[in-house]
């Protein structure tokens, strides 16, 4: 038969069988799409790098849903149902748990620009009133703050979904850690500082500083103004 340009999805297809159903249908020219449980699955289906398939780690809730079919024929309908429920409330219980850190994030930080405002509101009606600043200058002054204030909000927010993406990267990839910190990138360049014997006036001289030694090229005759060699 010819699967040419056709998408197929085989569910268990990491398997022992699987594997000789996505060879037969990659024969034919299909595309196979291959849900596997997780990464240490999806790492031992030997025809993983092959172009013509598509490999997805979806886990048991994806699992037990495609394969229910074959759950019911087991009669196993009733175990995978309990099974599954306690899966989905527990990811209902973390979504619900991140939700409601990020909405207590924005009320705090409500209230800080509702206080910060205030105080700022304040001080400059009483220099106002001092004569020490013009109307203009408060003016500027309640602008100015809410303008950054409003900033802060935006980067609270994208810190937060800065910590998100991070946190779901190492659930998805657990054997992915940082192993290079700056405190190691500083004691690599500083041994290599020693081992070439360089201290801080060759670092801040124009031996190693692209401008500066070119025109120090120039003035000593070398170059010429079109940076060539004489």
């Amino acid at each position: 038969m010819d699967f040419r340009d056709r998408h197929i999805v085989v569910t268990g297809g990491a398997g022992a069988l699987g594997t000789a159903v996505v060879t037969a249908l990659i024969e034919a020219g299909a595309i196979c799409h291959v849900p596997c449980f997780d990464e240490a699955d999806a790492k031992r289906f030997h025809l993983r790098d092959h172009k013509q398939v598509v490999l997805t780690v979806t886990g048991n809730l994806a699992d037990v849903v495609s394969n229910i079919c074959l759950v019911r024929s087991f009669g196993a309908a009733q175990r995978e149902r309990e099974r599954l429920s306690q899966e989905i409330d527990h990811e209902m219980s973390a979504q619900r748990e991140s939700l409601r850190a990020l909405e207590r994030l924005r009320l705090s930080h409500a209230l800080a620009v509702f206080t910060v405002a205030a105080a700022m509101l304040a001080w400059a009606v009483e220099l106002w009133r001092m004569g020490r600043i013009t109307t203009g200058d408060v003016v500027l002054t309640t602008t100015l703050g809410f303008t950054v204030l409003h900033a802060s909000r935006d980067l609270a927010m994208a810190l937060v979904d800065l910590v998100q993406h991070f946190a779901k990267l190492r659930d998805a990839f657990p054997e992915l850690q940082l192993g290079w910190t700056v405190r190691a990138s500083a004691a690599e360049m500083l041994a290599a500082y020693r081992e070439y014997d360089l201290d801080i006036a060759d670092f801040k001289g124009s031996r190693f500083m692209r401008i500066a030694r070119i025109k120090e090229q120039v003035a000593a005759g070398r170059l010429s103004e079109t940076l060539r060699w004489r």
